[in-house]
């Protein structure tokens, strides 16, 4: 009934909200929007207008991005996803290292029109189909340049470790914060440096405001490949997914940046904002 009267999810998504107490009628709630997020995974009509980091956009529900916030009102690294769009301004470059299916960059869209840029970061060939989908949906694809590869420390070729969710996949599986990692397949990918990508880029280098990096355990790498940027851009503003001491975070600080939290998890892991001081 759901997946051929859209009109009814709002009635089904309070429902679901007022019987969380109870765990029959909670599971059946559950089961029923599992299945309707597999009909909906592939379809175009996936997609839901939400207010997130006080910008309209549309998200993808059967996306761990999209899909808590849509049914339960748990919206995703809600701190991050403030942060992203109020501190970048418009002409402003956002570098987004491990963009997977394109939700901060979507985010950072409105934020920087209409002459700002995006420029994407994602090995994973099924993340960045959805890239394409959901930032052509909102209307951000002029704006931003994808580039089909993984980052790290200097150029090279390496071998990517396909999750089941994408989100998941991973240069250095050994070092994935994921509890759990599935490992289903793996692919040659290209990898590139910021320094090394951005030498070349310097229409785009010198308005970089931003830079979000997320990869899965390889956040050093990242790190250690963009110390020109860091030292010839002082002004840019970099957000880590990291733990306190870890190389990137020490290599962050060695900056001459200032660690902020953000959305931090377990075992004081999450994202943090590192700002020029």
């Amino acid at each position: 009934m759901l997946d051929g009267a859209p009109a009814l999810e709002p009635a089904f998504i309070a429902a679901g909200r007022s019987v969380r107490r109870w765990h029959a009628a909670a599971a059946l709630h559950w089961f029923t929007t599992e299945a309707l997020i597999t009909r909906l995974r592939d379809r175009p009509d996936r997609y839901r207008r939400m207010r997130i980091g006080g910008r309209d956009i549309l998200v993808d529900i059967t996306d761990h991005t999209g899909h808590p916030l849509y049914f339960y009102g748990e919206p995703y690294e809600p701190e991050l996803a403030r942060f992203v769009p109020d501190v970048l301004r418009p002409g402003d470059v956002f570098v987004d290292v491990g963009a997977n299916i394109g939700f901060f960059s979507v985010l950072a869209g409105a934020a920087i029109a209409p002459t700002g840029r995006i420029v994407a970061f994602e090995p994973d060939p099924r993340a960045r189909a959805r890239l394409a989908s959901l930032v052509a949906a909102n209307g951000v694809a002029p704006a931003i340049e994808v580039v089909p590869a993984a980052v790290g420390a200097a150029a090279a070729s390496a071998t990517f470790f396909l999750a089941q969710d994408p989100v998941l996949s991973t240069l250095v599986p050994d070092e994935s914060p994921a509890p759990h990692l599935e490992v289903q397949d793996t692919i040659e990918v290209a990898v590139v440096s910021l320094d090394e990508w951005f030498a070349t880029r310097g229409d785009l280098s010198r308005r970089i405001r931003l830079v979000k990096i997320d990869v899965e355990g390889g956040e050093s790498a990242v790190v250690a490949g963009m110390q020109q940027l860091l030292r010839d851009h002082p002004a840019v503003i970099v957000v880590c997914e990291t733990t306190i001491g870890s190389d990137a975070d020490v290599q962050l600080l060695a900056s001459g940046r200032t660690r902020t939290s953000l959305d931090i998890r377990r075992d004081a892991f999450g994202n943090y904002a590192y700002v020029p001081s």
